[in-house]
């Protein structure tokens, strides 16, 4: 079993249809992009009731979503940060 890494969370994000937040991340994250693989050290949880599901978003340190195409560890049926931060391989420090 993979060991999770540590993230930190950040703030609430106004102006989403959902409960978002944004975290930093220890290690930075590969995500695709139309001119290429990027990292980033910056993801925002985005977790909605109806239809329940939590997405996780590549994002700057700002809470701008640097792409919609969803990151390993998003989730349908679920309405859980924690669990799909877990998925993404870090948990969040107290």
């Amino acid at each position: 079993m993979e060991t999770l890494k540590p993230a930190v969370f950040v703030k609430y994000l106004d102006g989403w249809n959902s409960e978002a937040m944004l975290v930093k991340l220890t290690e930075p994250v590969r995500f695709s992009f139309p001119d290429g693989p990027q990292e980033t050290r910056y993801v925002i949880i985005s977790a909605i009731h109806f239809p329940k599901e939590t997405l996780i978003f590549p994002s700057d340190a700002d809470g701008n979503v640097l792409s919609f195409m969803e990151l390993y560890g998003s989730c349908r049926g679920l309405f859980n940060h924690e669990i799909a931060l877990n998925n993404l391989g870090y948990f969040l420090e107290d």
